[in-house]
Formats: structure tokens, sequence, C-alpha cells
């Protein structure tokens, strides 16, 4: 039986899809992706260990929307991405790092250093996923008090990022809690009925509704980037849902 972990590697030139592919068939299963628009779709059925990025691909299409896009996936949020560009800008690699992507590498690298990346990502992966299974099959109970306890801290956590004007990492959040990203849902859903992610966007659509009411006149799309959004129609989108109408009609 094949153990092989699986790579989906997402790149537009050929010539080094081709390196890769040479370099990590032997001990991983590859598949190749030249655009973002399949991604979601290719995760959902190749369902790839990790995700090897590039950020500036042919056209418009951006790799760090695609890694937006992934990490707001409650399903496939767990997978980890190294991304890799031969841009070295400290803003790019800030960015990357603050939307949820878990390593970097800036083209030319050493090859080996993408291999020994990978296996301690994996390694990592697989020992979380360990412990949220052990967690799923041990009776789980917890106190009203510790689970209030619990949102209490995290609030305090997506208030403190919110006003800093960072991306909110649910893994990131889930680290400082000291409790897995799964035990954090499930405490959510039980108390709350809802998930990590919807809880988070309903803290960040909060936080909109109040600098669109305040006296400072932020432009929208300010707004909404400030907030961790990269398109101004989905924050519009989000806020409808949320508050039954766009932003522009709040008053």
């Amino acid at each position: 039986m094949d153990d092989k972990k699986k790579v989906l590697l997402i790149e537009d030139s050929v010539g080094f899809v081709e390196i890769i592919n040479r370099l990590l068939k032997p001990e991983f299963e590859v598949q190749n992706l030249v655009e973002t628009s399949k991604g979601i779709e290719t995760c959902k059925s190749f369902q790839p260990d990790i995700i090897l990025l590039d950020i500036m691909l042919s056209g418009n299409d951006y790799g760090l929307d695609f890694l937006q896009t992934l990490k707001r996936n409650e399903d496939l949020a767990h997978i980890p991405v190294i991304l890799i560009s031969s841009m070295s800008s400290n803003d790019i690699i800030e960015d990357g790092l603050r939307l949820g992507a878990n390593d970097y590498l800036v083209k030319p690298f050493q090859l080996k250093n993408l291999v020994f990346k990978i296996k301690n990502l994996l390694f990592i992966s697989e020992k979380n996923r360990e412990r949220a299974v052990i967690e799923r099959e041990i009776p789980f109970e917890i106190s009203n008090s510790r689970a209030s306890r619990i949102i209490e801290q995290l609030n305090k956590i997506s208030d403190r990022s919110l006003n800093e004007a960072k991306e909110i990492n649910i893994v990131e959040i889930s680290e400082e809690l000291n409790i897995s990203h799964s035990t954090l849902n499930r405490i959510l859903k039980s108390k709350l009925g809802v998930t990590a992610a919807n809880y988070i966007l309903k803290r960040k659509l909060e936080k909109a509704r109040v600098l669109i009411l305040s006296e400072r006149g932020l432009p929208m799309k300010e707004i909404a980037t400030s907030l961790g959004f990269n398109s101004l129609s989905y924050f519009s989108k989000c806020y409808k849902d949320q508050f039954g109408h766009t932003p522009s009609k709040t008053k």
C-alpha cells in the first residue's frame, strides 16, 4: 500500500515544476497546478498533506488570495502551506505569515532546505492530528466556567488582533489558549452554536460596524483591508449576511 505523503504544488514555471517534481517524487506523491482557480477543488479531491504555493502566478492570479481562501475554509485550514517566491520583501513575507502560511522560501534556494521544511511541517501536522483524534475519542467534558473563561480569552485575543490590524489566525489562537483547534470548535459549537472561523468572522464584522458608525470617516476599502478582507465585494457580502444590509446602508 502506498503511504506516501501528498504534496500539492501550485506553480506556473514549467522548469521549476520539473525540478521540484524530480526532487520530491521519490518520497512524496505530487500533484501540480499552474493556477489557483481549481485549488480548493483539488484540495478536496486530492487531500494534500502540505501545499507549496508560489505567490506571483500568471496574469492576476495571486497566491496570497488563495491562501486566505484556504485558511477560511474550515475543512482545509489545517493544511500547512510553504510559500515560494522570488520576492524577498519583508512586507510580502509578513503578509503571507499573517494570512496563515507556515513557512517561506525565497528563490533561488537550496533544494534540500525545501525537503527539510516539508518533513518538519508534516511531523508537526501529524502530531496535531494525533492530538485531535485523542480528544475526539476520549469523552469530552468541560465546565461552563472554563468554557466561559476560554471564550473571554478568545474575545481578548481577537480584539487585540483587530485593534492592531493583524490577521486573526485560528491555529495561533488555539495555541495561545493552550487547546487544540478541534477543542475550540467544540466549545464554541456547544456554547454559541458556531465554529471558530465563523465566530472570528462575526467579531470582524462587528468591529467593521463600529468603524463605519464612528466619526473617523474611513473609506470602506480601508476598513475592509484593516480587518483582513482582500476583496471589498466579499466584505460587503459577509456584512450583508450578518446585518441584513450592505456597509453603505449602515446608520
